[in-house]
């Protein structure tokens, strides 16, 4: 996957929690939390599953401290929220938030290769994810409540 569709990836889970951070030999494996766009999917369903494979930087920085964390199990406390994502000298920089420490910083990740699943561990292209989130917004605006 390009970086620029890993930046895309990550801005269509705008507002999802990072967690369950697993180092798997040749990768690392998380959740993002986002009932809105895995529902769409199936109505069970709470978060996606993300495969980043053979990551060469994966570690989160403080905003106000500059502090970087290198330890998945550490950064994994913090329960991080996507707000915003950008591609920042060769990697992508996502921008989060924690309300564990009110803390925000960048969760920085450049990979070989990135692999997206739904609940039962089945592939969801990138362009299929692209689709669910834009039909959600789509019909926001429709929504009563």
């Amino acid at each position: 996957m390009k970086l620029e569709d890993q930046e895309v990836l990550f801005s269509i889970f705008h507002d999802g929690s990072i967690c369950e951070i697993t180092d798997l030999a040749d990768r690392l494996v998380f959740s993002v939390d986002i009932m809105y766009l895995a529902e769409r999917i199936n109505p069970d369903f709470r978060c996606f599953h993300i495969h980043l494979m053979k990551p060469y930087v994966f570690f989160f920085e403080d905003y106000e401290s500059g502090k970087k964390t290198y330890d998945f199990k550490e950064i994994n406390k913090l329960e991080l929220e996507i707000l915003k994502t950008d591609i920042k000298d060769g990697k992508i920089e996502v921008f989060c938030s924690s309300d564990i420490d009110d803390i925000f910083g960048f969760l920085n990740i450049n990979v070989v290769e990135l692999l997206i699943f739904d609940q039962l561990h089945k592939s969801v292209g990138l362009e299929r994810l692209r689709t669910i989130a834009q039909e959600y917004w789509g019909n926001f605006g429709e929504r009563k409540g």
